[in-house]
């Protein structure tokens, strides 16, 4: 099931790459429309398959417990959160994107996984 996750201050969408909209209800949040303008840009991707709605996003540089996932109305909202470790020569990298998800998706079966690739995937029913 999804997580329930730490409040997102922005979100941000790759300029070109999504059509991106401000949310009337946070006017600092950026809500991306699905379909994304480009389907699969090798770092998001969308599937359809066996009646479920699939997206796909490349997470390999962070480790899961970085990642929160978490649905609220018809948005799903990602962060990854990579702080900079004690003793490490590692950086901090924050990322966050929330998608507007189609109207035939119910929210409320959100779940997410990691496969062994690191890529981190979130499926949900159709209604």
């Amino acid at each position: 099931m999804s997580q329930q996750g730490k409040n997102l201050n922005k979100v941000g969408s790759t300029p070109g790459k999504d059509k991106a909209s401000k949310d009337t209800n946070n006017p600092d949040q950026i809500v991306c429309d699905w379909p994304l303008a480009s389907n699969n840009d090798d770092i998001v991707k969308s599937n359809n398959h066996d009646g479920k709605f699939e997206l796909v996003l490349d997470c390999h540089e962070f480790d899961p417990k970085d990642v929160t996932v978490f649905a609220k109305d018809d948005k799903v909202s990602i962060y990854c959160d990579h702080q900079k470790r004690r003793d490490s020569n590692t950086c901090e990298r924050k990322v966050s994107r929330t998608y507007k998800l189609p109207p035939n998706v119910n929210p409320s079966t959100l779940k997410h996984s990691f496969s062994t690739d690191g890529d981190l995937v979130i499926t949900a029913e159709r209604k």
